[in-house]
């Protein structure tokens, strides 16, 4: 019989199943903390399940955190993964709100973190913690996701029945984030998505002050929620974004863009017959896309392509507008605005 393996305070570690004693709490979790990895889910899982487990107490597992973060300095994926696992952990047993507190407001700004932690905070009633999760909604770095969660849960804290979130008209929570001119504008970007471009709480003033705004985001959102729109002054705006050349490149491309909806009005396609034929425009392309669908009731727009297809020669490389007129012109090389959250897509013809 061999000799005995003693471990820390005379365990023995040669007996199955008696490793995990050996050592303390803080040993053992730090070790395993130090397996992870990003994006795997099964060692997260594995991970999760020994530091959760009843001989770990709170104390422990912050040190371990602590020195694990430390270990992977330079490391962000690593370190997103440690936070990660801490906010399940917090989640799944120790149900601490001086924790989350620190988790929502304090360390580096992880928005996969902090929704972990905002939906314990709702799932769990914690009002007292509500201030910490409404301060997220003024953060400039946060992610659609973290958007509607902290929408979803400041509901809930509220006394909403989380039955009928889903149910409940988005703008009715989002229009005073998108009013407020105190707010980030990428939170404002962000609630605007959430609005039906056609309700009537979007007004022509409303628009032209988020296209007065001068953020970049705010402005390309304002843009593109006009070319989904049906108000009767979308067009009249798009147009003016689309001739003010102080304006960036990509701002008035994005509006002749959704000016497609808006081709079969006269003044519509004058001008994008205009840009068509122009060229030193820098928005043909995005003008002959936008044309399409007036080609088969309107001679002066069929007049103005069959001048630019005259033009375009078979030797030498493709310009854009070759392409454009090229075998798949029918779709106008398949041009194709997928627009994010509202789940809608065109081809640039009008609506259905």
């Amino acid at each position: 019989m061999g000799a005995r393996s003693v471990g820390p305070a005379g365990c023995d570690t040669r007996t199955p199943g008696s490793l995990g004693g050996c050592f303390d709490a803080t040993v053992v979790t730090g070790g395993a903390l130090g397996l992870l990895v990003p994006d795997d889910p099964f060692l997260m899982a594995a991970v999760l399940e020994r530091v959760v487990r009843r001989d770990v107490a709170e104390a422990d597992l912050l040190k371990a955190v602590r020195v694990a973060l430390d270990r992977a300095a330079g490391d962000n994926g690593r370190r997103r993964a440690i936070r990660t696992l801490l906010a399940l952990a917090v989640r799944k047993r120790f149900h601490d709100p001086a924790l989350a507190r620190r988790m929502l407001s304090g360390g580096p700004f992880d928005p996969v973190v902090r929704r972990l932690v905002v939906q314990w905070v709702a799932e769990s009633g914690r009002k007292e913690l509500r201030s910490e999760v409404a301060a997220i909604l003024d953060n400039p770095d946060i992610t659609a996701d973290l958007f509607r969660t902290t929408l979803a849960a400041l509901d809930m804290l509220d006394g909403g029945d989380p039955k009928k979130i889903d149910k409940t008209a988005p703008a009715d929570y989002v229009l005073p984030l998108l009013t407020d001119t105190g707010r980030p504008p990428a939170v404002r970007s962000l609630a605007l998505q959430l609005v039906d471009p056609s309700s009537a709480s979007l007004d022509r003033k409303l628009f032209a002050d988020l296209l007065a705004s001068g953020d970049k985001k705010l402005v390309a959102e304002a843009v593109r929620t006009l070319g989904l729109s049906s108000h009767t002054f979308a067009s009249e705006l798009l147009l003016g974004v689309a001739g003010d050349s102080k304006r960036l490149l990509s701002e008035r491309a994005d509006a002749v863009a959704g000016l497609g909806r808006f081709s079969r009005s006269p003044e519509v396609a004058e001008r994008l017959r205009q840009w068509v034929a122009d060229p030193r425009s820098p928005l043909k392309s995005e003008a002959l896309r936008s044309l399409q669908p007036t080609l088969s009731t309107d001679a002066g727009s069929r007049s103005v392509v069959a001048k630019l297809i005259a033009t375009v020669t078979t030797s030498g490389k493709p310009t854009a507008s070759d392409r454009d007129l090229g075998p798949s012109a029918g779709h106008f090389a398949g041009r194709r605005r997928t627009e994010h959250s509202r789940g809608v897509e065109t081809d640039g013809g009008p609506p259905s």
